[in-house]
């Protein structure tokens, strides 16, 4: 009896430890051609957690990120978002790869800050904050700019300042690596 509630215990306490993972890469493979980039990637990221990827040019920092996004497909393994598989969905107990439907349901919960922040021009800056959020989350014009502006008050950007374009504004590349995220 001791033996199943020790067993029990240590299954919610296994539980608790992934609840707040939110990334998840098991037993990750890709290679191009005979090139193996990534052999057995296992990480997990966790709620609120900022991890860096170090290592040398052709390694496969970019790669990691790459299969996030869905652009590069793992040649073997598994990636969790939020505990829902990104690339392979489960069918009849299985396994099996997910479709373009499954991938864009799960990418809907994925964002991604360039290095290189390249705002639109010819846009103002609450009109670049609002075009993915509502052409890809299906936003309303309002609540993608409620959540603009609450957004970029986060910059110190107030209201009357949203309505300039990029090329006028003056702020560090950390600010405006937040404003074009």
């Amino acid at each position: 009896m001791n033996e199943v509630l020790e067993q029990e215990q240590e299954q919610v306490i296994a539980k608790q430890d992934l609840a707040d993972v939110i990334v998840r890469y098991r037993n990750v493979k890709k290679a191009f051609g005979d090139s193996v980039v990534l052999n057995d990637l296992n990480i997990d990221v966790r709620q609120g957690e900022k991890i860096a990827l170090i290592g040398p040019s052709g390694s496969g920092k970019t790669t990691i990120i790459r299969m996030l996004m869905t652009l590069e497909k793992p040649s073997e393994g598994t990636i969790e978002v939020d505990g829902e598989m990104l690339w392979h969905k489960e069918v009849n107990g299985k396994l099996v790869p997910a479709d373009e439907k499954h991938l864009r349901k799960v990418r809907g919960n994925i964002g991604m800050v360039f290095q290189q922040y390249n705002l639109f021009p010819h846009m103002t800056i609450l009109k670049n904050c609002t075009e993915a959020p509502i052409h890809v989350l299906g936003l309303s014009k309002q609540e993608a700019q409620e959540r603009a502006k609450k957004m970029l008050e986060k910059v110190a950007y107030r209201t009357k300042l949203i309505c300039i374009l990029p090329n006028y504004l003056v702020v560090s590349n950390s600010e405006l690596r937040l404003l074009a995220h």
